[in-house]
């Protein structure tokens, strides 16, 4: 048998009372969940990664060093021309950007005086044909067991400090909706690897003028009979 319940007989502050309880409880969940979330960062808190490559797997810049051994060519005229041509392209790799001194380091017996060795020779003669400045060159002496003559100097490079190897999820049953782990990888790697100067990734180059105001500027000292100015190119546009 069903009985109908007669709410008018039940007193209203009744049902405030039974109400208030259950709104403090929710009230005090919702504090703790806030109070959990904070600190932590978007995906511990949302449960996805952020959609922007730029933030998944960020490029960067280092100081790095780059080396070049140099051994001795002894008198096989094909190595000493391999040798010739890897030195030159070190020193103007140096040239264009290395940051400080350019370090020879030599073993003992090739820093004494008078040593004939030829891949000392070599080293020498390559400096000497890219008018080297001596403040830029510091030579040193080896303290390893080593034998051959290793070149080497600082320069900035572009880094991407993840690898593109990370398929540990099923991307084909995804709970969320956010990016898988690689998402933007190779991108971002290809991308550093094009960098042609990683300074501007720490510090923005100069800026210069727009293609058209440099135009409008040489028009004008062209039409007033004055040439180009200086610096302008003379390629007709």
């Amino acid at each position: 048998m069903l009985y109908a319940m007669n709410t008018r007989s039940l007193r209203p502050d009744a049902c405030r009372c039974a109400a208030q309880p259950r709104i403090l409880g929710v009230v005090v969940a919702l504090a703790l969940m806030l109070a959990g979330c904070s600190g932590k960062s978007e995906f511990e808190v949302a449960g996805h990664r952020p959609p922007d490559a730029n933030k998944l797997h960020p490029i960067g810049a280092e100081m790095r060093r780059a080396t070049l051994d140099v051994r001795n060519t002894s008198a096989d005229p094909t190595v000493e021309s391999q040798t010739y041509l890897a030195l030159t392209a070190f020193v103007r790799h140096y040239l264009r950007d290395g940051r400080g001194q350019l370090e020879i380091n030599q073993p003992a017996w090739a820093v004494r005086s008078g040593s004939r060795d030829r891949s000392k020779l070599l080293v020498q003669s390559v400096i000497n044909s890219h008018n080297i400045s001596p403040n830029r060159i510091r030579y040193l002496k080896r303290r390893d067991a080593q034998h051959h003559t290793t070149l080497s100097f600082f320069e900035m490079a572009a880094i991407s400090p993840t690898h593109c190897d990370d398929w540990s999820e099923d991307v084909t049953r995804r709970a969320e909706l956010g990016p898988y782990p690689n998402f933007g990888c190779a991108t971002q790697r290809n991308l550093a690897n094009m960098v042609a100067d990683p300074t501007d990734l720490v510090t923005p180059a100069a800026g210069v003028d727009r293609g058209s105001d440099r135009m409008g500027a040489t028009y004008r000292s062209y039409s007033g009979g004055g040439g180009a100015p200086a610096g302008a190119a003379a390629t007709g546009r």
